[in-house]
């Protein structure tokens, strides 16, 4: 075993690889909402499904970039994140997609295939590396969510409108009443966190509560007229 490259486990590797895949795949749903809230239309849902991550990464940086309704700040944020989702989402691939082998001093190196190349590159690889790039690719999709969340406020959930709408289909008349009082109940409870044991009303929380459950009200029966037609 050499000094710089680290000997793992096979169990090591493979809980490391996990992790790549897992914060692979979540970086994968936040690119796709990204993409329909860049876009502004729930329909772009559907473009967006399946794409590869690549697509999605590209598609985005395009959109970014001739959106005028994001601010400079914004525009370069976004930008910046997927700039760095693209690079994670690269070492992602050899990681994933390279053969994995050992080396001479038992260590494990990745062999990797070239279009027009009959040879395989080798390259060490350590336990660290692995858990760099999941972290890495956890902190994009998080950094992605959150940026969504600062822009869109209220409307970043357009990527999940469809879905929504098809269950609220499927719901009887029955339960999007309790859909509605329960929605109510949790706006209320957002905007006056003690109002269950409060034996008394400060000023303005009855004003802020009832705008809440109005808003919470009209929130379930525009969805539910949008998925009835």
């Amino acid at each position: 075993m050499t000094d710089d490259v680290t000997m793992i486990s096979d169990e090591a590797r493979l809980v490391a690889l996990g992790r790549v895949v897992d914060s692979a795949s979540k970086l994968d749903f936040a690119l796709r909402s990204l993409f329909c809230n860049l876009i502004g239309s729930k329909f772009a849902a559907v473009v967006a499904g399946g794409q590869m991550t690549t697509w999605l990464i590209e598609n985005c940086k395009a959109v970014v970039k001739v959106h005028d309704e994001l601010s400079d700040d914004q525009r370069l944020a976004l930008d910046e994140i997927l700039s760095r989702s693209k690079a994670a989402n690269t070492r992602r691939n050899r990681y994933v997609h390279d053969l994995w082998g050992i080396s001479g001093d038992g260590s494990y190196e990745q062999l990797r295939s070239r279009v027009g190349s009959h040879d395989l590159e080798a390259a060490a690889v350590s336990i660290d590396d692995v858990e760099k790039i999941a972290s890495e690719l956890a902190a994009c999709g998080a950094t992605i969510r959150r940026l969504e969340s600062e822009i869109w406020r209220e409307q970043s959930g357009v990527e999940v409108q469809l879905r929504w709408e098809d269950h609220l289909r499927s719901m009887t008349d029955e339960d999007l009443a309790a859909l509605m009082v329960r929605r109510i109940k949790i706006a209320r409870q957002q905007v006056w966190p003690n109002e269950a044991t409060s034996q008394s009303t400060p000023a303005g929380m009855s004003d802020r509560a009832d705008s809440a459950r109005q808003q919470a009200t009209a929130d379930v029966i525009r969805s539910a007229e949008s998925a009835h037609g």
